[in-house]
């Protein structure tokens, strides 16, 4: 299966925790995908994207993942998003069928864009220890047992499930 990353996903780092699994520098290709653009989820330091006619984003395509890393990826991702279709552009202008997660409810999202660069220097680090935290409860627990443990967290109840400010969502992009 090939998946197209548009976020924190396409850090090397952050995909081998997701993943479980380290990736060779080689599974990242380039690619664009027609009909969207990335924004920054507002309050948030990831991005997501919004449907917008003559609109490109540029991410990575990753080939080559199998049903795990697909389910340790929706769990990574959380309830909010969805798996689906979509057809990207490599560099040398073929293009491949591959899926994506795009957000299944509303986010609200700001009039900035998303940068990497900008978002590995400057929240790279806590982000990765958030999501090394996140993954280590995949098979563990549910995304629904998680967001119960954070409910709980929050109304003084229990121990947060992984440090974060967010109420209900996983680290994720």
């Amino acid at each position: 299966m090939r998946c197209f990353f548009y976020g924190t996903l396409m850090d090397a780092d952050v995909a081998e925790v997701v993943l479980g699994r380290p990736l060779p520098d080689t599974a990242f290709r380039p690619a664009r995908l027609p009909g969207y653009e990335r924004r920054q989820v507002i309050g948030e330091s990831y991005p997501a994207l919004e449907p917008t006619p003559g609109g490109s984003v540029a991410g990575v395509l990753l080939s080559g993942l199998n049903a795990r890393d697909m389910e340790r990826t929706r769990f990574f991702e959380g309830e909010e998003y969805r798996i689906a279709a979509c057809t990207v552009t490599l560099p040398s202008g073929r293009v491949r069928d591959a899926v994506l997660l795009l957000p299944a409810l509303h986010l609200p999202l700001g009039e900035r864009g998303w940068d990497l660069a900008r978002w590995q220097e400057h929240h790279k680090p806590a982000f990765l220890d958030l999501t090394r935290e996140w993954m280590a409860e995949f098979g563990r627990a549910s995304f629904a047992d998680l967001d119960r443990r954070w409910k709980a967290c929050l109304a003084g109840q229990a121990r947060a499930p992984v440090p974060s400010t967010r109420a209900r969502r996983s680290p994720r992009r």
